[in-house]
């Protein structure tokens, strides 16, 4: 005969075979996804290639600069090699492992026929040089299949923008005659902040420094200078330079006549005028007195951030604003001329599977470690709030359009 014990005993054991049937596989599921974020494909460091391996890590956490990269490497030298190095450092991987940055920065020579010195370099300077390069490759070859598709008779879209070019404007009123000057727009690619040479600031503060209306005395304004001219000529000719439009070139002997004296005070205002879809700043730290130094101050940046266009002067005639995320940072220790640089990068979203339990989902948000801090071949998971502690040492930012 069975006993009570027995019954519950063997109870028990069916009830655990059917938990671990219906739960186990989700689980190990979701922990091989898991895993798959704990390592990410670092960078050998030979001789002071820190200044590379944090802009290539920082650039392969932008998956819209990837995506253009996928659509658009082919013909072109350098984007060919960026996408090649970056598709390796996006590699799913399980366990540490490293590549040499070499093959990729050996295209960057030889597209400008010169060698990278195995000295300091500024991470900056790179970067900007990297991203100009693509830049000019993709308007060469969209200038080649228009002037293909203009042969043939054919009209297709020869239109391609790369994500991380924007347009500032600058608009110039006078004060005193109230003349606008027409609307100035200048590309850019990373957009330089000045960092103050105070204690702390935010990264709004720096961005107002250089987006905003300023006040500046003792301005050459042609407008004035054309009516001081008129007003100390005598008739017709008065009436004719009252006619001429201060704000087009005017001819060579009426501009040499122009007092030098006559000077003003005007508002120039800086807007954005387009908006990239990768915006990338640079927080300047450099301080040039009897030598160069390095600004520490603490700048604090959000995790996500909401750019605007100047309305009255703006570009584009239907995106006003966009919302930005941060996905990769890259921080410099030390001196103006020697130091370290590292970089934080964000995770892949973890696509973890629906019939995950839904403890282990939150588990997995509690660690919260979405991000991973990369110093060359060496990393480690960390998290956001380790990410936006870096405010003394934060050197270049990536934002990424949500």
């Amino acid at each position: 005969m069975i006993s009570d014990h027995t019954h519950l005993t063997v109870l028990a054991l069916v009830v655990a075979s059917v938990v671990l049937y219906v739960f186990v596989p989700s689980l190990s599921s979701y922990n091989l996804a898991e895993s798959e974020t704990r390592h990410t494909v670092g960078l050998y460091n030979r001789a002071n290639d820190c200044f590379a391996n944090s802009v290539l890590q920082a650039l392969s956490a932008s998956k819209r600069l990837n995506t253009f990269l996928n659509r658009h490497y082919e013909g072109r030298n350098l984007t060919s090699a960026l996408k090649t190095i970056l598709d390796e450092l996006n590699r799913t991987i399980t366990e540490s492992r490293s590549i040499s940055p070499w093959p990729f920065l050996h295209v960057l020579e030889k597209v400008y026929n010169s060698r990278i010195t195995r000295s300091q370099h500024d991470a900056h300077e790179l970067l900007h040089l990297i991203l100009e390069t693509v830049d000019a490759e993709n308007t060469e070859s969209v200038a080649a299949r228009s002037k293909l598709s203009s042969k043939d008779k054919e009209e297709p879209d020869t239109t391609v923008d790369v994500p991380f070019k924007g347009k500032t404007i600058d608009k110039i009123m006078c004060e005193r005659c109230r003349a606008v000057l027409p609307a100035r727009s200048t590309d850019f690619i990373v957009l330089t902040l000045p960092v103050p040479q105070t204690s702390s600031t935010d990264l709004q503060s720096c961005l107002s420094s250089v987006l905003g209306t300023e006040r500046i005395s003792d301005y050459g304004c042609q407008s004035c200078r054309l009516r001081a001219l008129a007003s100390r000529t005598t008739e017709p000719e008065k009436s004719k330079l009252l006619e001429l439009d201060p704000t087009d070139e005017l001819p060579f002997d009426i501009e040499a006549r122009l007092p030098k004296s006559v000077t003003s005070t005007i508002f120039r205002s800086t807007g954005l005028a387009v908006l990239p879809d990768v915006l990338i700043l640079h927080l300047s730290r450099s301080i040039y007195n009897a030598g160069a130094t390095r600004n520490s101050c603490r700048v604090s940046y959000p995790e996500q951030l909401t750019l605007y266009t100047a309305l009255s002067v703006a570009l584009e005639t239907d995106i006003r604003s966009k919302d930005y995320k941060l996905v990769a940072l890259v921080r410099h220790k030390g001196t103006h001329s020697a130091g370290h640089y590292e970089c934080f990068k964000r995770k892949p979203a973890l696509n973890a599977p629906e019939s995950t339990l839904e403890n282990v989902q939150k588990s997995h948000k509690s660690q919260a470690k979405d991000w991973w801090q990369i110093s060359d071949s060496k990393t480690w998971e960390c998290t956001t709030s380790e990410v936006l502690r870096q405010s003394r040492y934060a050197y270049l930012l990536v934002y990424e359009r949500i």
